[in-house]
């Protein structure tokens, strides 16, 4: 998958619906139980990328019980641990920031500069707490 510089280039090539990074993101939403679809559309072409679950309110209070069940994990890891796991998640970030930002693109119709700033900004927040 490839993004160009300016909306007015196909923007998208090589693009399918079925894009297996998109598909890995929305298995990782968190739904109480099946849910109807929202298909999400290329901003500038209007070309579906993928779908997304409507979620509702038994899906936000699952959410939140499951983040209050990793945060007493969390909270039980030394300062060190929780250092590393910040190190290890900014090295990911980094190591397929390319897909991310070809994502954002794809999701947003941002320029590449914009989805860039906001890769690095994730980077440097885990950065800066890992140490």
């Amino acid at each position: 998958m490839t993004i160009s510089e300016s909306p007015g280039e196909n923007s998208v090539t090589g693009v399918v619906a079925e894009h297996q990074a998109l598909q890995g993101l929305t298995r990782l939403v968190t739904q109480a139980s099946q849910r109807e679809r929202l298909t999400i559309e290329e901003p500038y072409t209007g070309d579906p990328i993928g779908a997304i679950p409507l979620c509702g309110e038994a899906d936000v209070e699952l959410a939140v019980e499951q983040a209050l069940e990793a945060q007493g994990a969390w909270a039980e890891r030394s300062p060190v641990e929780r250092a590393s796991v910040l190190k290890r998640f900014r090295k990911l970030v980094l190591d397929r920031q390319t897909t991310l930002l070809d994502i954002i693109q794809l999701e947003t119709g941002k320029a590449r500069q914009t989805a860039f700033e906001e890769v690095q900004v994730v980077t440097m927040t885990a950065g800066y707490y890992s140490h």
